[in-house]
């Protein structure tokens, strides 16, 4: 009986655990393979190794054509795994113009490329309405719904369209009541939009006198319920300015130039609250938060760029004095971010979570994850998104995304149209601006411009909530009188098949 036999014994338990051995290698090895699948890794016919990326390919219009160099990978929205290295990514569909750039697919990372907006080969403005003279105000709400101009002729009556129509409805008209804006006899005073409520009914204007400005609430839902502010919070009419608190329409803060002191103040309980002395410019966010220019306990000839949270005051970086500071605060993915930027420097600093940071070392300098340079830079914005950071002077532009942590340097073609000064967000990926009496967009990174329709460079074209059309004004001639009118036109920005 061979079970009673040693020797069998032990060369059967000698063959079991090589055997066990020879499973463990094949389950290691294994697992090394799947790993390393799992990273992207890949054998090339040459025997070379090599890492995969992957890659998100989306686009507007939905169902567009992708290629990879000269490779198609199907229709948006996909995904691509991809070896790494350089491409030219090629998005194109029927009937629309198409768009292209160059990318670069690292090993094991993830990359979106799902912002592309294609525009229909051929753009057919059509007209919606036609006035003798040009508006001298136009304001879009915040949700892109609303589009209020002024009418010609007179200071308080607006055109009011709802963008959300289609097709697009004839205008209300809406006025501010009488005996809200003090009375001009002399003429020569405008309006001009300061900032809209995030309610989207409620738009605070600033009235211009030439004894001095005074700051107006217009209910464009119940225009009855209008208020003159100076009025309601007991403000002079004079150079104070009146800005939203966290954009809502009943709490504002005010500041004076002339004393460098900014207040707060609420509709619900008047009462003027000093905040701040010595601001020389300031940018508020949320309820408490503001960035500001100060010219208190810093050295001579310096400004010091501080983020007051509540009480707690924090030093950001300074600047020398006598420039103009570029200020601004956003959050992204649950990170804030700050900037803080000096014409005379030229340069816009990028800070992520700043109070954060100094509170766990509070001993330290605050270190920047960015630095965007500009000779001369006169502009800063966040995207619609808050994903990315213009900074701007006249054609020189720089950009930073914030997901690909990239930065990218680059020259408009051409001039921008005054009065315009500087480029407009489209949305989260593109920029927009009026050139020669044309509009175009152009994505952040500096690719794929392109020329839309005619417009008059004084009026920002805007677009409806979802980007289908695109509104602009445009001068146009009577044909019985021979004279120039002004059209408001509206574009599609899709095939009628996509619309």
């Amino acid at each position: 009986m061979d079970f009673l036999d040693p020797e069998i014994t032990k060369r059967k338990n000698r063959h079991l655990y090589i055997g066990y051995f020879l499973f463990g290698i094949l389950i290691l090895l294994g697992t090394v393979i799947l790993v390393y699948l799992a990273y992207g890794f890949g054998l090339g016919k040459n025997g070379a190794v090599y890492q995969n990326g992957l890659i998100y390919v989306g686009s507007t219009p939905n169902g567009s054509n992708i290629k990879v160099n000269s490779t198609d990978y199907g229709t948006t929205n996909t995904r691509i795994t991809i070896q790494s290295g350089q491409y030219i990514l090629s998005i194109n569909k029927a009937g629309y113009r198409g768009w292209q750039r160059s990318i670069e697919v690292d090993g094991a990372s993830v990359q979106h490329f799902d912002y592309p907006f294609l525009l229909p080969t051929k753009l057919s403005p059509a007209n919606i309405s036609t006035s003798a003279s040009l508006t001298n105000l136009s304001i879009q709400s915040l949700d892109r719904r609303w589009l209020l101009l002024q009418q010609t002729g007179s200071l308080t009556t607006f055109s009011e369209y709802d963008l959300n129509t289609k097709p697009l409805v004839k205008p209300v008209n809406i006025s501010i009541p009488n005996g809200i804006l003090t009375t001009v006899t002399a003429g020569g005073d405008s309006l001009k939009l300061v900032q809209w409520s995030v309610d989207n009914k409620h738009v605070l204007l600033e009235h211009i006198m030439p004894t001095g400005n005074e700051y107006i609430l217009f209910n464009i839902a119940t225009p009855a319920d209008s208020l003159n502010l100076n009025k309601s919070l007991n403000i002079p009419v004079g150079s104070q300015e009146i800005s939203l608190s966290n954009q809502v329409y009943n709490q504002y803060y005010i500041y004076n130039p002339e004393t460098k002191s900014l207040f707060r103040d609420s509709l619900s309980k008047v009462q003027l609250v000093n905040v701040l002395n010595g601001v020389e410019s300031f940018k508020t966010y949320g309820d408490n938060m503001i960035i500001y220019a100060s010219n208190q306990k810093v050295a001579s000839g310096q400004v010091a760029i501080r983020l007051l949270d509540g009480k707690t005051n924090y030093n950001i970086r300074t600047f020398p004095s006598g420039s103009k500071y570029l200020i601004d605060m956003a959050q992204n993915n649950n990170n804030y971010f700050l900037i803080a930027g000096s014409t005379n420097d030229g340069r816009v600093y990028v800070y992520e979570n700043p109070e954060q940071t100094l509170q766990q070392f509070p001993d330290q300098p605050l270190a920047p994850v960015d630095i965007l340079r500009v000779p001369g830079v006169n502009y800063a914005k966040f995207s619609a998104d808050t994903s990315k950071i213009l900074a701007e002077n006249g054609t020189l532009i720089e950009t930073y995304d914030d997901f690909a942590n990239k930065n990218y340097n680059y020259s408009l073609p051409s001039a921008i149209d005054a009065p315009q000064t500087n480029v407009a967000w489209m949305d989260g990926e593109r920029l927009i601006f009026v050139s020669n009496k044309n509009v175009y967009f152009i994505d952040y990174d500096g690719t794929n411009i392109q020329k839309l329709v005619s417009n008059e460079p004084s009026i920002q074209p805007v677009f409806n909530q979802n980007y289908e059309y695109l509104y602009t004004i445009a001068p146009g001639l009577d044909s019985k009188t021979s004279t120039t009118n002004y059209n408001l036109q509206q574009t599609a920005t899709r095939i009628k098949a996509d619309l």
